[in-house]
């Protein structure tokens, strides 16, 4: 039987059929991507009120990462929690603290945040601090290249207990939320910063953010307290005192190196992108060997 590589492995990668193959797959994805665009709220407004956050007892996780990661984070910690996946009605319980502006002023590999659970029951409290006993310890950030973020984040950082002070008065605002990556790099990059602009408007220096996420129910809740606002910071420094510790010319907002290279990496496993992409000599092995094959089932 011949498969559809066999019956293409003699076409040129420069053929028309080839290149209209290709730009129909680069369409469709492209009509995926602008839709996830829309669906996250790409050209919604935020529509920010007065409100009050409820505040109580957080175990959470402390992780310097890029922002887009913190549903990752709280994925593995709702697993640890009695191997309970993080959907309604426990999604309730789980909530991001972000303690710096992801708009520009804090490049994605320094951005603080806290990810956990907020008044969980005992049992909970019980299970998710009974696995500090198993925890590897921090790591360098070149130790953490060598290892996945889930990895280093499930097994090395350590829970942490702190008190966020209840029924506190907070700016807040629910948005559009999807549970996909597009989703989460508008939280990044467009609510977050909103939430600390609008605040910072209003007199209030080094706002954070909270935010609490129901897939169920396709939105986020964020919160800006403005009461207590130094209990927040979770005994560390406000944001400003915070880059006053790294070089900022080392400061990106973005790495777009990474990025591009991740994409690339990516696509290359992905057909047909990986005949496009792939390495010419790695594509005549390919096709001398299904020619191989080939005279060998005959």
């Amino acid at each position: 039987m011949i498969n559809y590589h066999e019956l293409t492995m003699e076409e040129s990668r420069d053929s028309p059929a080839r290149r209209k193959q290709y730009l129909v797959i680069c369409t469709v994805m492209a009509s995926f991507f602008l839709h996830s665009l829309l669906t996250s709220g790409f050209l919604s407004s935020l529509d920010i009120v007065e409100s009050t956050f409820p505040g109580g007892e957080f175990i959470y996780k402390f992780v310097v990462k890029d922002y887009a990661t913190a549903n990752g984070v709280l994925d593995g910690i709702s697993t640890d929690d009695l191997k309970r996946k993080r959907s309604a009605p426990m999604e309730d319980l789980f909530y991001s603290l972000f303690l710096d502006n992801s708009g520009g002023t804090v490049g994605a590999s320094r951005q603080r945040f806290a990810a956990g659970m907020l008044n969980g029951s005992e049992e909970h409290k019980e299970t998710l601090l009974s696995k500090n006993a198993k925890a590897k310890g921090s790591l360098t950030p070149e130790e953490q290249e060598e290892i996945s973020f889930t990895e280093y984040s499930k097994k090395h950082i350590k829970y942490e207990i702190a008190s966020l002070p209840k029924n506190v008065k907070a700016y807040a605002c629910n948005f559009q939320f999807t549970n996909g990556f597009v989703s989460n790099l508008i939280s990044t990059y467009k609510v977050i910063p909103a939430m600390m602009k609008y605040a910072e408007s209003q007199g209030y220096t080094s706002p954070v953010v909270i935010s609490t996420c129901s897939a169920s129910q396709s939105v986020c809740t964020h919160y800006v307290p403005i009461e207590d606002t130094e209990k927040f910071l979770l005994g560390r420094p406000d944001s400003q005192t915070y880059q006053t510790t790294f070089d900022t010319k080392e400061n990106k907002l973005l790495d777009w190196g990474k990025v591009f290279r991740g994409s690339k990496k990516f696509l290359k496993r992905m057909p047909p992108f990986s005949f496009f992409m792939g390495d010419s000599s790695s594509s005549k092995k390919t096709t001398t060997a299904s020619k191989e094959s080939s005279k060998e089932e005959l």
